[in-house]
C-alpha cells in the first residue's frame, strides 16, 4: 500500500461518485457544487473529477466516451488509466445508489487528511523552532478552523416573495405584527436611523481615549441579553471584573466611585444585589486576554453554538489591539485583513458584531468632532463595516464650560442601508452610561 494510500480514504466512495456522475449527469450536478478535485486522494480521481466539473461548467454532454475524449485531448487520458478504467468506474454501482452519503464519506476524509498535513506541519515548525509559541498556537487555530469545510454557495434562483420572507425583509416592516428581526438599540433615535441590530452585520464603534465607547458597548450588550439573545464580550482591555462592575452600576444606577470606596447605603446595596441576580440570568459570556486574533473568536463564537446556544451579538474591545496570522505590509494592511476576516465572521455565523476602535489624535489636535478619516491604521475600516458611528464628548476638549457638561453625541457618519446623523445623548458619569437627550424623548 503507498503511503497516499495510507492517508484515510474511502477509494469505492470515490468510485461510486465518479461513476454516478458519468452515468447520470444531470441527476448528480448539484455534486460540483459539494466537492473539489484535491477532496480525492488519488491523483486520477482528481484528474477526472476535474475533467466533470470543466465539462459541466462548458455545457458538455458527460458520458464514457466524452469524457474520454475531453481528457484525451488534454493529454490525460493515459494518466487516468484510459478508457477501461472509465468504464469499471460504475462496477457494482448500485440501482439507486445513495450519493449524498459517499460524498459525506469523502469529505470526511478529506478533512481528516487535511488536519493530518496541518498537524505535520505544526510539527516541523516546532522541531526547526520556527516562530514561538504564541504565534504557533496561534497559526493552529487559524488553520485548524480554516479546515472546517464550507462547500460552494448554490445560485438558487428565487422569486420576490423570498425578499419579502426573509429574515429583515420588507414585509417585516410592512406587517410589524411578525416577529422581529431586529433588536433596539439603547437609543431611541439611533434605533429610528438604523431599524436595530441586525444579524449579519459589522457595526463599527469609534471614539478617543475616555469618550465613552467601551460604556456604550456594554450599554448595548446589556441591552440584547436583557432581550434573552446571545452575547459574547471579547474585552482585549478591560477585565471581566472591571466590565462586570461596570454594568451593574449601570443597571443599578449606583455612583461606582462610592462602590469602590465602599459607601453605599442599605438601599443602594439592595439595589446592586437585585442587578447583580438579573445579571446572572443573562445569556451573556465574557472572554478576556488571550483572545487576540479573529481565528481564536470565530473558534469561541463556534464552541458556545456547538452547545446549542444561540448567539446574536459578538463585542471585540478593541480592534487596535487583534493581531493578523501571517506576515503583512504594513499595518494598514494587517488592520484591512483583520475587518475583512470580522465581516466575513458576521456573515459566517450569522451573528452581528459590535468593533470598537480607537482614533488617530488628529481631531483633538485641531479641537474638533472626529470623522471617518480619523479612523486609526483605517484601511478598508470603513468599508468593511456597515455602519460607522463615534461616541463624542466636547467637554473632553471644553473642561471649563458648564454648559457642556453631560453633554454627549453619537455621530453615525457611515449606514450601508440607511440615513446618517448627529444623536444628542447625555452622558451620566457616575454610572457610565448614556441615555436619550431630553429632546430626543418620545
Amino acid at each position: 500500500m503507498s503511503a497516499e494510500i495510507a492517508l484515510p480514504c474511502d477509494l469505492p466512495a470515490e468510485r461510486l461518485v465518479l461513476g454516478s456522475i458519468i452515468l447520470e449527469h444531470q441527476k448528480y450536478s448539484e455534486t460540483f457544487n459539494l466537492l473539489h478535485p484535491e477532496d480525492f486522494i488519488l491523483e486520477k480521481h482528481r484528474r477526472i473529477y476535474g475533467a466533470l466539473r470543466n465539462m459541466d461548467a462548458s455545457g458538455l454532454s458527460i458520458d464514457r466516451t466524452t469524457v474520454a475524449g475531453f481528457l484525451n485531448n488534454h493529454q490525460q487520458l493515459e494518466s487516468v488509466d484510459g478508457l477501461s478504467y472509465l468504464v469499471s468506474l460504475d462496477d457494482g454501482l448500485p440501482q439507486f445508489p445513495n450519493i449524498e452519503a459517499y460524498i459525506d464519506v469523502i469529505r470526511e476524509k478529506s478533512a481528516l487528511r487535511k488536519i493530518i498535513t496541518t498537524s505535520q506541519h505544526l510539527i516541523d515548525r516546532c522541531v526547526a523552532s520556527q516562530g514561538d509559541s504564541k504565534e504557533l498556537i496561534t497559526l493552529a487555530e487559524d488553520a485548524l478552523t480554516k479546515i472546517g469545510y464550507k462547500p460552494e454557495e448554490t445560485a438558487e434562483m428565487l422569486n420576490f416573495e423570498h425578499v419579502l420572507d426573509q429574515s429583515g425583509g420588507i414585509d417585516h416592516f410592512i406587517n410589524p405584527h411578525k416577529e422581529a428581526t431586529f433588536v433596539k438599540t439603547p437609543w431611541d433615535k439611533l434605533t429610528d436611523m438604523t431599524g436595530g441590530y441586525r444579524r449579519k452585520e459589522l457595526f463599527l464603534l469609534a471614539g478617543n481615549p475616555s469618550m465613552g465607547k467601551s460604556a456604550a458597548a456594554a450599554q448595548i450588550a446589556m441591552g440584547i441579553a436583557k432581550a434573552g439573545l446571545g452575547v459574547l464580550i471579547f474585552s482585549l482591555e478591560m477585565s471581566r471584573a472591571s466590565l462586570f462592575t461596570r454594568m451593574m452600576c449601570t443597571l443599578s444606577r449606583v455612583d461606582a466611585s462610592k462602590l469602590r470606596a465602599g459607601y453605599l447605603n442599605q438601599e443602594e446595596r439592595s439595589r446592586i444585589q437585585k442587578a447583580i441576580q438579573q445579571i446572572l440570568t443573562w445569556p451573556l459570556w465574557i472572554a478576556e486576554h488571550g483572545i487576540s486574533t479573529v481565528a481564536a473568536i470565530r473558534a469561541a463564537v463556534r464552541r458556545k453554538k456547538s452547545k446549542d446556544q444561540d448567539v446574536f451579538l459578538v463585542v471585540v474591545d478593541y480592534l487596535q489591539l487583534l493581531q493578523s496570522i501571517g506576515k503583512q505590509a504594513n499595518r494598514n494592511s494587517e488592520i484591512s485583513e483583520i475587518t475583512r476576516q470580522l465581516k466575513l465572521l458576521a456573515v459566517d455565523e450569522n451573528v452581528n458584531i459590535h468593533l470598537l476602535s480607537q482614533l488617530n489624535r488628529d481631531n483633538l489636535k485641531e479641537r474638533r468632532a472626529p470623522a471617518l478619516h480619523d479612523l486609526r491604521d483605517s484601511g478598508s475600516i470603513e468599508q468593511d463595516a456597515d455602519a460607522v458611528a463615534f461616541v463624542w464628548r466636547p467637554e473632553m476638549l471644553h473642561r471649563e464650560r458648564e454648559d457642556l457638561k453631560g453633554y454627549a453625541e453619537l455621530l453615525l457618519w457611515k449606514q450601508r442601508n440607511g440615513p446618517t446623523g448627529k444623536i444628542k445623548l447625555t452622558w451620566l458619569g457616575n454610572i457610565t452610561a448614556f441615555e436619550n437627550a431630553a429632546e430626543e424623548e418620545a
